[in-house]
């Protein structure tokens, strides 16, 4: 499951891109718009527009690589539930709808998909970016720091 790592890997690569946006902002509102230079605004929304594009493609990667590995491990168990089905009594099978358990299953599974998929992924690197941002916080202003610990606290 190297992809799943990749994903990650282009995952937290695409959030860290998301956390320069504010602070190309700021270097804007501090630089050029409080001196009143508009001439010197073009560069900061390039870099603006050019880190949003740069997230959007991580983002399409991230999914890319982890489609895959996440199909794949619904794929095999589908076929383990369906050999397991086969090899249970003929009694069981009367006690159920095939069509219920097979719909059952199949939305089990893909639950399960989307966990291995997405889930995994983005709570990691949700983790990550969260901790980052907060020494980001931090390096601007230990007061709002300090007021977003104690709102994060449940």
């Amino acid at each position: 499951m190297p992809r799943i790592y990749l994903g990650m890997v282009v995952a937290l690569i695409a959030a860290l891109v998301a956390l320069l946006i504010p602070q190309v902002l700021r270097a804007l509102v501090d630089g050029p718009l409080r001196e009143g230079d508009a001439s010197q605004i073009w560069w900061p929304v390039a870099a603006v527009l050019a880190l949003g594009v740069l997230e959007a493609v991580m983002i399409w990667f991230r999914r890319w690589f982890v489609l895959q590995p996440g199909t794949m491990v619904e794929a095999d168990m589908r076929n383990s539930l369906y050999m397991r089905l086969q090899e249970l009594p003929v009694g069981f099978h009367d006690r159920w709808a095939s069509g219920q358990l097979l719909s059952r299953a199949v939305s089990d599974l893909n639950l399960i998909r989307r966990w291995v998929s997405f889930g995994i992924v983005l709570l990691v690197v949700n983790v990550i970016t969260i901790l980052v941002g907060f020494l980001f916080l931090i390096s601007i202003s230990w007061v709002l720091g300090l007021i977003f610990v104690v709102c994060s606290i449940p």
